[in-house]
């Protein structure tokens, strides 16, 4: 009864503002077929059993702010990384492991949100993302950009990602680390003696 009336008004809010808040609703999938797309510009489906994200997430063109923190995410459908209207990127309390070297195709991501996963390594890519102020990770956890680095904050974990993606891509002849600090010789720069050596 008032379950079934509150999850259809959801429905007719998120077509006519272009929001869907679908949060704590006990939802296992994000229910796109029902809302027109072309108007969702935030969608928010927090506290839920949302396990994956179907590929037409790709789709939603004008989406600017999607959260599904607590669920049960493994992974982000790569046409996710299509969005390039999207500012805001909160996946906090899921499962993921990993996150693609194409989120620098979010070229408007200002925040993005990964608290409390199982991320270890973040893509060097992240670097490309010239908007991104705010980056949510759990520093402790991370092994690439090594925690020392990514405990001084966003900025410098940019930085970083910077030295070591101009050196990988050949923009740059070696690697200065210098002003980093760092106690250890990082696996990314290992890694990269390898491919050279």
């Amino acid at each position: 009864g008032d379950a079934i009336l509150k999850y259809l008004q959801s429905f007719h809010v998120a077509n006519r503002l272009g929001v869907l808040r679908m949060i704590e609703q006990s939802l296992q999938s994000l229910p796109l077929q029902i809302a027109v797309k072309e108007r969702l510009t935030e969608i928010d489906v927090s506290k839920n059993q949302i396990e994956w994200l179907p590929n037409d997430v790709g789709g939603l063109i004008n989406l600017k702010v999607l959260i599904a923190d607590h669920n049960l995410l493994n992974d982000l459908p790569s046409s996710l990384y299509h969005l390039i209207n999207l500012q805001l990127l909160s996946v906090d309390y899921n499962l993921i492991s990993s996150i693609s070297e194409n989120v620098y195709l979010l070229t408007d991501l200002r925040k993005l949100s990964i608290l409390e996963n199982r991320v270890t390594s973040l893509p060097m890519t992240i670097a490309r993302l010239s908007k991104l102020s705010n980056l949510g990770i759990d520093a402790h956890k991370m092994i690439s950009p090594p925690r020392e680095i990514c405990m001084q904050g966003t900025k410098r974990t940019q930085q970083f990602c910077h030295v070591i993606y101009e050196t990988v891509t050949g923009r740059s002849e070696g690697v200065d680390l210098g002003g980093f600090g760092l106690r250890v010789v990082p696996p990314e720069v290992l890694n990269l003696c390898d491919l050279r050596c």
